[in-house]
């Protein structure tokens, strides 16, 4: 199976391997709302969504049957997101997040969430 080549926005390079790093992002979503989002790269923080790609993303879980999951987001060349992967919450690493911080969220959250979908 071939997929379309995406070429992605550069956010620098990887401090090990040298090989360039795109802008990503792994959102973790809780009852079709969003957690958290942070940057995909260590030392990459800053997430600059915009209202818009917010709702977007919440649009796109909705559609999915699982309280919990996690998508892997990048920017393309064209300033529009993509999603890279999506699965389920529990198995996704703590992208850019420690664990006391992530189970903080997650507790507040289980009767609001943070960031709200329009």
């Amino acid at each position: 199976m071939l997929r379309r080549f995406e070429e992605l926005r550069k956010a620098g390079y990887h401090e090990k391997s040298g090989m360039p790093i795109s802008e990503e992002y792994r959102a973790f979503l809780w009852a079709g709302k969003i957690l958290t989002v942070s940057g995909y790269w260590d030392g990459v923080t800053e997430t600059p969504l915009s209202d818009d790609e917010i709702s977007r993303i919440c649009r796109m879980a909705a559609r999915v049957s699982s309280n919990f999951l996690t998508m892997d987001i990048a920017r393309k060349i064209d300033g529009s997101l993509m999603i890279m992967e999506m699965g389920d919450g529990q198995v996704s690493v703590l992208q850019g997040l420690g664990a006391k911080q992530f189970y903080e969220i997650l507790d507040r959250s289980m009767g609001k969430v943070g960031l709200k979908c329009r």
